[in-house]
C-alpha cells in the first residue's frame, strides 16, 4: 500500500512538470552557476589578494629585519673601522716597542774611540805617577829641641880636695885631675810623624890657636869618644842620652908638649862635643869647653834650649797611598800598549785584506742572488725573536731550504755585512766582516 501511494505521488509530481518550468529551472540553474562562478572568483581573487598581502608583507618585514640587519652590520662594521685604527695604533705601538733597535759603529769610528780609550789611559796613569813623585817628595818639617850637659871632674889622690869627683862650675887645679865626666840629654819635638833616619856621636876636639886671633889655628885634632849610636823607633818625639868619661891629664899634656916644642904665643883647648847626625849633615848640640895649657881652669858649658828651626824629610815612598797609585798606574799602562798593539795589528791587517773582504762578499751576492733579498736601507725585524748566530754561509743556507725562506741581505757598514734568515720564532744571521779574514 506504501508503494503504490509512493508511486502516485511520482506520478503526480511529473504531472506538475511543464517544459516552461523546465526552462525555467535550467535558468535558474545557469544563473547559479554563474553566479558560483562569480562567486568563486571573487573569493579566488580575495584570496589571491590576501596571499599577495601577505606575501608582501613577509617580503616588507623581511626587509625590514634585512634592512635592520643590513644597519646593524653597517653598524658593526663602523664600530669595527673605528676599532680598527686604535688596534692599529696599538699593534704600532707593540711593534714600535718591540722592535729590535740596533746601533752599529763603522770601522773608523771603532778605531778612534779606542785611541781615545788609549790616550784617557796614558793621561790617567801619568796624573797617578806625577801624584807619587809628588807625595814622596821631601816634606819641611818644623821641630823644636832642647839639650843640657852635666859634668863632673875627679882628682887625682891629694890632700887638696875632700872627694874624689868635684862637682861642677869651679875652678880646678889642672896638676889634679885626673878625668872629666860628662852627661848629655837631647830632646825635639816634629811638627809631624816623619820616618827620620838620626844617630848621635862624641868627640873630643883639641885645638890650638893664637892668643890674639882665635881664627888663627895653629894645631887641631879630633879623637871619637862614643861612636855613633842609631836612633830607633823615630816618630814625632826623639830623645835621648849618654855618658863620657875623658883623660884630662893626657889631652893636657899633648897641648903642653905643642907649646914648649914651638915657642907659640897661643892657647890651647878641648872641646868635649855631643853631634846630632842626620841625613844631610850633622850638627852640634851640646858641648864642654875645657882649657889647656893652664895652671887652673874652668869649664864652659854650650847647649841648646827651646831652639825652633826646620828640617827636610824624605817622604815614605812605598806608604799605602803611594802604592795604590803606583799599582793603578801600571795597570793603566799594561792596558793601554796592549789596546795600542791590537790597534794598530787590526789597522794594518783590515787595510790589507780589504780586497778580500770584498771579493767574498761579491762571491756570496753573485752566485745565490736568486733566493738573496737585498735591504737597503739595513734590515730590523720588527718583533723580538731569539737570534741563533751561525758560523758559516753554508748553515743559513741550510736553513733557507729547510725553511724555504728568503735569504736578506744587509749592509751594516764598508767593513761589516749580514745575511739573515727570518721565521715566526727565530732569527738565523750569519755576519761576515773583514776583521774575521785574518783570524
Amino acid at each position: 500500500m506504501s508503494v503504490n501511494n509512493n508511486e502516485n505521488k511520482n506520478v503526480d509530481r511529473f504531472q506538475f512538470v511543464t517544459m516552461d518550468e523546465l526552462d525555467n529551472s535550467f535558468d535558474n540553474i545557469s544563473q547559479e552557476e554563474d553566479s558560483f562562478n562569480n562567486s568563486f572568483e571573487n573569493n579566488t581573487n580575495e584570496s589571491i589578494q590576501d596571499s599577495y598581502q601577505n606575501d608582501t608583507s613577509e617580503n616588507d618585514s623581511s626587509m625590514e629585519e634585512s634592512t635592520l640587519d643590513d644597519e646593524k652590520e653597517v653598524s658593526e662594521d663602523n664600530t669595527n673601522h673605528e676599532d680598527k685604527p686604535l688596534e692599529k695604533e696599538s699593534n704600532t705601538e707593540n711593534h714600535t716597542t718591540n722592535k729590535i733597535v740596533k746601533k752599529h759603529l763603522s770601522f773608523e769610528v771603532r778605531i778612534a774611540i779606542m785611541i781615545i780609550c788609549v790616550l784617557c789611559m796614558f793621561i790617567g796613569a801619568c796624573l797617578l805617577i806625577l801624584e807619587t813623585v809628588r807625595n814622596s817628595e821631601q816634606e819641611v818639617v818644623n821641630f823644636k829641641e832642647t839639650s843640657s850637659v852635666q859634668y863632673n871632674v875627679c882628682m887625682l889622690a891629694n890632700q887638696r880636695y875632700n872627694t874624689s869627683c868635684v862637682e861642677e862650675g869651679l875652678e880646678y887645679d889642672a896638676s889634679l885631675v885626673d878625668t872629666i865626666n860628662a852627661h848629655f840629654e837631647y830632646g825635639v819635638n816634629f811638627s809631624s810623624d816623619i820616618s827620620y833616619n838620626m844617630y848621635y856621636h862624641v868627640d873630643a876636639v883639641t885645638k890650638i890657636y893664637d892668643k890674639d886671633d882665635v881664627n888663627k889655628i895653629f894645631y887641631t885634632s879630633t879623637d871619637t869618644v862614643k861612636d855613633k849610636v842609631a836612633l830607633g823607633d823615630v816618630n814625632n818625639y826623639i830623645s835621648f842620652n849618654t855618658d863620657v868619661v875623658l883623660d884630662y891629664s893626657k889631652f893636657n899634656k899633648g897641648a903642653v908638649f905643642y907649646q914648649n916644642r914651638y915657642f907659640l904665643n897661643s892657647k890651647a883647648d878641648l872641646e868635649i862635643i855631643l853631634y846630632l847626625d842626620e841625613p844631610d849633615n850633622s850638627r852640634k848640640i851640646a858641648s864642654l869647653i875645657v882649657p889647656l895649657g893652664t895652671p887652673n881652669f874652668m869649664i864652659q858649658k854650650n847647649v841648646v834650649s827651646n831652639t825652633n828651626g826646620t828640617v827636610a824629610v824624605d817622604g815614605n815612598f812605598w806608604n799605602h797611598y803611594n802604592a795604590i797609585c803606583a799599582l793603578i798606574a801600571s795597570i793603566l799602562i799594561v792596558v793601554a800598549l796592549f789596546l795600542l798593539y791590537r790597534t794598530a795589528i787590526l789597522v794594518l791587517r783590515v787595510t790589507s785584506n780589504r780586497s778580500e773582504y770584498q771579493q767574498r762578499l761579491d762571491d756570496i751576492l753573485r752566485e745565490y742572488d736568486r733566493i738573496i733579498v737585498i735591504a737597503r736601507n739595513g734590515y730590523e725585524s720588527n718583533y723580538v725573536k731569539e737570534v741563533v748566530k751561525l758560523d758559516t754561509f753554508d748553515e743559513l743556507l741550510e736553513i733557507h731550504n729547510e725553511l724555504i725562506k728568503p735569504i736578506i741581505y744587509s749592509r751594516i757598514n764598508e767593513v761589516k755585512s749580514e745575511f739573515l734568515v727570518e721565521d715566526d720564532e727565530k732569527l738565523y744571521k750569519y755576519v761576515i766582516k773583514e776583521t774575521d779574514l785574518y783570524e
